[in-house]
C-alpha cells in the first residue's frame, strides 16, 4: 500500500510529539509534587481538563478533584473513568467559584487557547494587534485563577521553542501572523497535506513567553521545563 508524503509527515509527527509529551507530563509531575506537594485532603481544581487523564497522571486518583471543561463529553469520561467530580464553564470571563474555593488550582497547556474567538481568527491580520486582544483575555483568565485558587500550578508552552505543539511542525511559531495566515489559507484552498493537523488550524493560539507569564502572574515562581537544553514550556507557580 503506497504511503503519502503527509501521512509519513504525520506519523513522525505524531510519534515525535507523543513521545515528547509523555516525558514532559513525568516531569512536570516531579515539579509539582517538588513545589505544590499535595495534600490528600487538598481541594484541586483542574481547570480545562478535559477527560481528567493529566491530572490523574499527576495525581492518581485519590484527591479531591474538581475538572473544569467546555466539553459535557470530555467530562462524563473524568466522572466515569476517574470518579473525579465535574463542572461545565461556559468559557467566559467569570469562573463559576467563589473566592479561595480551591487549595490548588491545577491548569496545563490552557492559557494559550484563552484568546479571540474562533469566528474572528481569519479577520485578525496583524501580529499585534492578535496578540493585544488575545493577552487581554489571558490576564482576566490568570485573574480568574488567582482569585479561586489559594496555590497555582499553571504551564504552557513556551513561545519561542521552535516546535509549535498544536499544529505539531516545527519553526512555523516563529512564522509573522499575515505570512501564517496566507500559508493555511494556501493549504485550505488547494487542499495540501490534508491529513495533516495544520490543514485544521485555525490561528487563535496565543502563545507567551517567560515575560508574558510573569506579568500575568505577578510575584510567582516561574519555572522552565526543558526539552535537549531548550525550554520547551514554563510554570508559573505560586505556592
Amino acid at each position: 500500500m503506497k504511503v503519502c508524503a503527509g501521512d509519513r509527515i504525520k506519523n513522525i509527527t505524531l510519534r515525535l510529539f507523543l513521545s515528547v509529551q509523555k516525558n514532559s507530563r513525568k516531569h512536570r509531575k516531579n515539579i509539582f509534587d517538588r513545589y505544590i506537594s499535595p495534600d490528600k485532603n487538598d481541594r484541586i481544581l483542574d481547570l480545562g481538563g478535559n477527560n481528567g487523564a493529566h491530572i490523574a497522571d499527576v495525581l492518581g486518583q485519590k484527591n479531591d478533584v474538581t475538572v473544569a471543561d467546555i466539553s459535557r463529553s470530555a467530562l462524563d469520561q473524568a466522572e466515569k473513568k476517574y470518579g473525579f467530580k465535574t463542572v461545565l464553564i461556559d468559557g467566559g470571563e467569570k469562573l463559576p467559584f467563589p473566592d479561595k474555593s480551591f487549595d490548588i488550582v491545577f491548569c496545563s497547556s490552557v492559557i494559550e487557547h484563552v484568546s479571540i474567538d474562533e469566528n474572528m481568527a481569519w479577520q485578525i491580520h496583524s501580529g499585534r494587534t492578535f496578540s493585544e486582544k488575545a493577552l487581554k483575555k489571558q490576564e482576566l483568565f490568570a485573574k480568574e485563577i488567582s482569585r479561586v485558587g489559594k496555590k497555582y500550578f499553571v504551564q504552557t508552552p513556551n513561545k519561542y521553542f521552535p516546535f509549535e505543539p498544536h499544529m505539531r511542525l516545527p519553526l512555523v511559531n516563529y512564522m509573522p501572523r499575515p505570512v501564517l495566515m496566507q500559508i493555511l489559507k494556501m493549504i485550505r484552498k488547494y487542499g495540501i497535506l490534508k491529513r495533516v493537523r495544520i490543514s485544521r488550524f485555525i490561528p487563535t493560539c496565543n502563545l507567551l513567553g517567560m515575560n508574558n507569564l510573569k506579568y500575568l502572574f505577578p510575584g510567582s515562581m516561574i519555572v522552565k521545563e526543558r526539552f535537549l537544553f531548550l525550554v520547551k514550556s514554563l510554570i508559573a507557580i505560586k505556592i
